[in-house]
């Protein structure tokens, strides 16, 4: 049967979060989260064979800078392929279809933050190069203000959880919360919360709480993965990215 590949719809969301659980694992809370606050149907692209969903991808907008200069860039996401079908060329025939479509839209360049590095190989015979070092996460951190009471916090996700399709079933009763947040940090502005874990002696942000799921902007807090960048327009030089380390944010929802 031909592969087909279309965009993503709300009918095909049941079929993608089960290939998402399949090849991720990651529990129901997660993938609801990530379909709420972060999928978007003409972002995604989907293969299709027999009326079955065998290989999937999402790329989000991340704003980008390269010394100074702003540029329009594509996270690459959430990329899965059924075991079965692995193997057969699905993710090139997203991947062909994908920089075709950032193409026309004028992205800049796209990256990828492989889960392992057993895919480095993969995606540098698409042509991705230039390891990248840093990819920071952006909060305001000046206007933060520190949480004394956790237990605010947990009211707030309970508010949340109640009013969303998932319910208060997968909500950690307040005890379990206050014990397993022991030594966490959180940091509220406005209407959202900033949990931090302890990690190497720092803080690493874990979780973002806000009824309103709007961005907040803000100055680095941290994040350093190595990601992977495809040059579309040919904009960038080699040998500055490697020894400057230009600053890519990816800024929450």
């Amino acid at each position: 049967m031909p592969i087909i590949i279309k965009h993503g719809s709300k009918k095909s969301i049941p079929l993608m979060k089960s290939l998402w659980r399949e090849v991720f694992g990651d529990d129901q809370a997660f993938i609801d989260c990530f379909f709420s606050n972060f999928y978007r149907p003409s972002r995604t692209l989907l293969a299709f064979e027999d009326g079955r969903l065998v290989s999937m991808m999402y790329y989000l907008d991340i704003n980008a800078k390269y010394f100074k200069k702003k540029m329009k860039c594509a996270y690459l996401y959430g990329v899965a392929t059924t075991m079965s079908e692995r193997r057969r060329g699905h993710f090139r025939r997203l991947h062909d279809t994908f920089l075709e479509e950032i193409s026309a839209k004028k992205y800049d360049i796209a990256v990828v933050l492989p889960e392992n590095e057993g895919l480095y190989g993969l995606y540098k015979s698409f042509g991705y190069t230039m390891s990248l070092k840093r990819f920071a996460y952006k909060l305001f951190t000046q206007d933060l203000v520190k949480v004394e009471n956790i237990e605010e916090v947990w009211n707030k996700k309970k508010e949340i959880y109640r009013d969303s399709s998932s319910g208060l079933h997968i909500l950690e009763t307040l005890p379990q919360f206050l014990e397993s947040r022991r030594d966490h940090r959180f940091f509220s502005y406005g209407s959202s919360y900033f949990a931090f874990a302890p990690k190497n002696g720092s803080y690493e942000l874990y979780e973002v709480i806000s009824p309103s799921g709007e961005s907040v902007p803000a100055e680095i807090v941290h994040y350093e993965r190595s990601a992977l960048i495809l040059d579309i327009t040919g904009k960038l030089d080699p040998e500055q990215i490697e020894k400057q380390k230009p600053e890519f944010n990816y800024l929450l929802n």
